[in-house]
């Protein structure tokens, strides 16, 4: 069924008119929703301007990270427990 054959439908005219009308206006009610959760679970944390759709990306900042051999504890292969080590930013930073 349309959009438009649903705004005709008493019954789904309601329904209808409160959802995005198209998927730019999806995507930014996603956002919205994204940003209020953000800001609900660490307050101050902006995501304004943050462009994510490269973080699964090889050139990540893992990508010269070294491998683990699993099963097995970092610790046990002398993996440095310093931060500083990995080029990684701290907990504290």
């Amino acid at each position: 069924m349309s959009r438009g054959a649903a705004l005709r439908d008493p019954d789904l005219a309601p329904t209808v008119r409160a959802l995005p009308v198209d998927n730019a206006a999806f995507s930014a009610v996603l956002g919205q929703q994204l940003q209020r959760r953000v800001a609900a679970w660490q307050p101050g944390l902006s995501l304004a301007g943050v462009d994510a759709s490269g973080w699964n990306a090889a050139s990540d900042i893992d990508a010269k990270w070294p491998t683990l051999q699993a099963p097995g504890a970092w610790e046990a292969r002398a993996w440095p427990m310093s931060t500083a080590s990995c080029g990684c930013a701290s907990a504290s930073s």
